[in-house]
């Protein structure tokens, strides 16, 4: 930890006082009247950094501003420099955060509030929560029912905390898909195209939607707010079709938006939506398409008041990005562009793939001319194991190609130590799924974005292992004990170690398990029972593992989360115990005479669906099972 500044601010800060009080323990500075002296002033053109003659000052454009260019103030004291002038100026009007709380993982007002405060020094200043269900309405109460909602208290608190530091808090809410777990009670009966998608042309889903916009207007002092309308798969398929026939999935999508942002006019809220339903309903090539062809008449049916937002998380090369920004101009709406950090379907996020994604997309943003960007940070398939402290230095990332045009990792992690006090190196013992190019280019998967190879191993049956064969093509044993030495070396963090020791249970258990498979095969088939006697024992003591990286788990989410959700993880636990359990009994009934054979060990181990490639990417536990 740093050592402690007092400081003396002094000048215009009636706007960022109560923010200061937010972000003093971050920066480990106090608030006295003999501290050093800071001058804080408002310009129009450009923030600056200065000292001169033994004063020192900040001169910022908005809050958000001076919240980052005080963490580099007081790194600059500390390290004793004098006559220096700092500039900065921004190249997006807006970056910001995208934070998925539907996924089983719903934080706590407090926790949400100190990841606002670690970003905002940042400079970060917009933040979305990502809200399906999770909040409360009072003209549906089963909205949310069992799943932690915010209520409008929590939200408002949010809101004001986000003001403070000068970040726009933006709900973001779904009018169309995504609505499965809200749609699943008897209320919704009337008013549901399918299990996932609301009807459209229909008077109840508009009041249900009215609803939405009516509370989040009672929370939030923006007039923006994204109504989501993304991935709406089978619309004009289910109800609709029923009820009117078939017609084009675009004609009543342009319906739907034109009723939903007249909603939204009425409680003076300016919308935004993902545009990928656009470009699947012109080609059915993915989520954009380049070859997609967009109705030339798209321009004219859109409301003027509807801004689009592009996502993509997956490409690295700035020419198609560039490419897909320039389609949106069929559009003719602003655009705003976001990326994603690697966190959904994995035990681990991955900083590898954030790392260049953004790079290259920001790249193409800046050349391309968007102006507002954000970046998502999703749950996946309810399985949300990743604590959002872990994405820091992928937000520092997105901070920094804000206020720099073309920022290197040196400059990255040197802004990672002033903005967090923490070192970026140490973070990357946490990205276990991290692989050098030689082994990307010999190893993966040429189709696949993203490896969560970790993932794999932590999910896989042990006894029917589908994927054994794919993943017995590389050294995992190796891999997972260097980023073992790698966690163990992290010390003295505060509040962040226990991430380090999760990692180091987490690595322990993925080499034992992660041939452990393979390993049961072949002593069977080689009628080895004296390897089979000594696979045992590591059974056990993989069952142990298990039980302390849950218990750590545990005792993060009741101090960070909302207990609404932690049955899921629980259940996805209790799968990967009850076939270790299964594996000790076989093998015991086995060694014991009991049992005369193991057939699941008879069957030939083929590649996972053809694949050669053992770095490779799965989306879903239940898919590595035999029967889920």
């Amino acid at each position: 930890m740093n050592q402690k500044l007092e400081l003396k601010i002094t000048g215009n800060i009636s706007e960022i006082s109560q923010g200061l009080d937010f972000v003093k323990d971050n920066l480990n500075i106090e608030i006295t009247q003999s501290g050093k002296t800071v001058l804080v002033r408002k310009s129009e053109k450009e923030t600056i950094v200065w000292e001169k003659s033994g004063e020192y000052g900040i001169d910022y454009v908005e809050k958000a501003d001076f919240f980052r260019s005080l963490a580099i103030l007081c790194d600059r004291i500390r390290c004793g420099d004098k006559g220096f002038a700092l500039r900065e100026k921004r190249k997006f009007s807006q970056t910001g955060i995208m934070l998925d709380v539907s996924d089983n993982a719903i934080p706590t007002v407090e926790t949400v509030k100190k990841y606002l405060a670690s970003v905002a020094l940042m400079g970060i200043n917009m933040f979305m929560l990502y809200t399906e269900d999770v909040y409360e309405m009072e003209k549906y109460p089963m909205f949310g029912y069992m799943r932690g909602a915010y209520t409008k208290e929590e939200l408002k608190c949010v809101d004001d905390f986000a003001d403070s530091l000068g970040i726009e808090l933006i709900p973001c809410i779904q009018t169309l898909a995504h609505l499965d777990l809200a749609l699943r009670w008897p209320y919704a009966a009337g008013f549901k195209e399918n299990t996932y998608t609301l009807l459209p042309d229909c008077d109840e889903t508009y009041e249900f939607i009215e609803e939405m916009f009516k509370t989040s207007r009672e929370c939030f002092r923006t007039n923006k707010i994204n109504v989501g309308m993304d991935e709406a798969g089978g619309l004009g398929l289910g109800k609709h079709l029923q009820k009117h026939g078939y017609e084009k999935s675009y004609d009543i999508m342009i319906r739907h938006i034109n009723k939903v942002v007249e909603i939204a006019e009425k409680y003076d809220y300016e919308p935004m939506m993902w545009s990928d339903m656009f470009f699947k309903l012109g080609n059915l090539g993915g989520d954009y398409d380049l070859t997609s062809k967009i109705p030339s008449s798209a321009s004219d049916e859109l409301p003027e008041n509807i801004k689009m937002l592009y996502w993509d998380y997956c490409v690295e090369d700035t020419p198609t990005t560039k490419a897909a920004i320039k389609r949106h101009e069929d559009l003719g709406r602003e655009t705003y562009f976001a990326g994603g950090i690697w966190t959904w379907n994995r035990i681990t996020a991955n900083y590898d793939k954030s790392f260049s994604s953004a790079t290259n997309q920001l790249k193409a943003c800046k050349e391309a001319g968007v102006d507002k960007v954000l970046v998502t940070i999703w749950g996946g398939h309810r399985t949300n194991y990743i604590n959002f402290n872990e994405t820091l230095p992928a937000i520092q990332i997105w901070a920094e190609n804000t206020f720099s045009d073309n920022p290197g990792e040196k400059h990255i992690k040197k802004m990672f130590k002033i903005c967090t006090g923490y070192n970026l190196d140490d973070w990357k013992a946490l990205y276990v799924d991290s692989f050098s190019d030689e082994e990307m280019k010999k190893y993966k998967d040429p189709v696949n974005w993203c490896i969560n190879a970790s993932f794999q191993h932590f999910f896989q049956d042990i006894m029917t292992g589908l994927m054994d064969k794919t993943l017995s093509g590389f050294d995992f044993k190796s891999h997972f004990e260097k980023y073992l030495e790698k966690a163990k070396e992290v010390k003295n963090l505060g509040d962040m170690q226990w991430m380090f020791d999760k990692s180091v249970v987490l690595y322990e258990y993925l080499m034992k398990k992660c041939d452990i498979g393979v390993r049961i095969y072949d002593a069977y088939n080689e009628n080895n029972k004296e390897e089979l006697s000594h696979i045992l024992e590591t059974l056990g003591e993989l069952k142990d593992l298990l039980d302390k990286y849950e218990e750590i788990l545990y005792s993060m989410w009741v101090r960070e989360y909302k207990i609404f959700g932690w049955n899921v993880h629980s259940a996805y636990f209790g799968k990967v115990r009850a076939s270790i359990t299964n594996a000790i009994r076989r093998i015991s009934g086995y060694l014991s005479g009991e049992i005369d054979r193991l057939e699941e060990l008879e069957v030939e181990k083929v590649y996972y669906n053809d694949c050669e490639y053992p770095l490779t990417e799965i989306s879903a536990p239940d898919s590595m099972m035999s029967v889920s």
